[in-house]
């Protein structure tokens, strides 16, 4: 697909048409309006090199931006964008604006990186929002099976290694190095409203507010994902997602270190009108005032179900193994890590603020738990913890089965006895979830 083209980034020679592409990584060198090929004939453009990569976002060149931001593209080779400035493929318009724009500037079309990477991305644009390797990614946009390598993103808001700002879908995607900012700040899409699935993010993720080792602040949903960053801010800071406001959460996890201000969670750092489901996060969470939890910082009017945390928490006021301060349901959980606070603090929750807990289990010997039992964790078994029910249920199904092929629903051939929630091993292993996704 890519015979006769360079696929040196780096190489500059003549430029026939003066469309800002050199010759060698042209594929119409004679034609001012085009720069790729469909050598296949189905209607999806080959990416060979970063010149043409490039050409997507290039505000020189000459190529009409609505018809490269509305076709789909295929990379059929891996990309070292060493020593190159990335611009960020969609924006926010010419208010730069995202939050009034949407996705309006954004992306179009489907880019299937075909399983290839994409290696030394940088972008240092620090007064900018809708900043990443797709700046804003369209209602209608799609970004799948690619991986990004030892990144280097900075920007103001909206900033993510892979999307900026998300309306569409990020599918089977990952990527790995640093990205830091301001607000709504994540590893892998700064603001999403679309959604995010099968992807995964690993590193470090700086910020000030909406800050996340995934997705920085949330309205949409993080399917099957998971994060392994440690992630730093002041308010909003989640090992996943930092704002998780009317999204979902489902079968997905964080292991990094997390550390902020207030409303600081292993898994999210506040969740609001929102649903966490079939999660757990295992990483040290760190906050140096308020509502501080191993899994959420602050869950206010938001259901939490099926879902554990592993790490040690530590804060000031509102410190729980689980959540720090809820304000919403909490069913089928434990907490399984050290507790410690200098206010109210508790070994599943630290602070209730008519918020409810059913089902939920702290460590024998820790800080009692609000509404929760305290038991030997290594021996809770299913009769013990009420997870699984004597007999296969006919209601309230997506709270004890796997919705194993993904549609939504609980299907009948996935209502058996071995596609539950939970499992239970031997004496001196901890309750396991089996619905999340692994990825290598």
């Amino acid at each position: 697909a890519c015979s006769g083209l360079s696929g040196d980034a780096t190489d500059r020679h003549s430029d026939s048409d003066n469309d800002g592409i050199p010759d060698p990584h042209d594929a119409a060198p004679q034609d001012a309006q085009e720069f790729v090929a469909d050598r296949s004939g189905d209607g999806v453009f080959e990416i060979c090199n970063g010149s043409q990569l490039g050409a997507l976002s290039s505000a020189a060149s000459p190529i009409d931006p609505a018809r490269r931001l509305a076709r789909s593209y295929q990379l059929v080779q891996d990309l070292d964008l060493k020593g190159t400035s990335h611009e960020p493929i969609g924006n926010c318009g010419p208010t730069g604006n995202c939050m009034r724009a949407l996705g309006e500037f954004g992306f179009a079309g489907v880019f299937d990186g075909q399983g290839h990477s994409i290696q030394n991305l940088s972008i240092d644009r620090p007064e900018s929002g809708g900043v990443g390797l797709f700046g804003v990614l369209a209602e209608s946009g799609v970004v799948m099976n690619l991986t990004l390598r030892n990144v280097s993103v900075f920007g103001r808001a909206g900033t993510g290694a892979l999307v900026g700002s998300n309306f569409g879908v990020v599918f089977n995607s990952r990527a790995d190095g640093r990205v830091s900012g301001a607000l709504a700040i994540g590893g892998l899409v700064g603001g999403s409203g679309g959604l995010v699935h099968a992807s995964s993010f690993s590193g470090i993720v700086e910020g000030q507010q909406a800050v996340g080792g995934l997705v920085g602040d949330m309205t949409g949903a993080v399917y099957y994902s998971r994060s392994e960053a440690a992630v730093s801010g002041k308010r909003g800071v989640g090992g996943l997602v930092g704002l998780n406001t009317f999204g979902s959460v489902l079968a997905s996890s964080a292991s990094g270190e997390v550390r902020g201000t207030n409303d600081v969670g292993g898994l999210v750092g506040a969740n609001t009108d929102a649903k966490v489901r079939n999660s757990f996060a295992t990483g040290t969470v760190i906050g140096e005032s308020s509502n501080i939890g191993g899994l959420i910082g602050f869950n206010s009017l938001s259901s939490v179900r099926n879902s554990f945390a592993r790490g040690p928490v530590a804060g000031m006021d509102g410190v729980g193994g689980l959540v720090g301060r809820n304000n919403g349901l909490i069913a089928n959980g434990y907490a399984a890590g050290s507790v410690v606070g200098e206010g109210l603090a508790g070994g599943v929750v630290g602070i209730v603020v008519e918020g409810t807990q059913n089902a939920t289990f702290a460590p024998r010997g820790h800080l009692t738990p609000y509404g929760a039992q305290q038991v030997e964790l290594t021996t809770l078994s299913a009769a013990s913890s009420g997870w699984i029910p004597a007999q296969l249920p006919n209601t309230d199904l997506l709270d004890y089965f796997c919705d194993a092929n993904h549609n939504g629903f609980i299907d009948p051939n996935e209502r058996t006895a071995s596609n539950y929630v939970w499992r239970f091993g031997t004496d001196k292993q901890y309750p396991a979830l089996t619905c999340a996704v692994v990825m290598e």
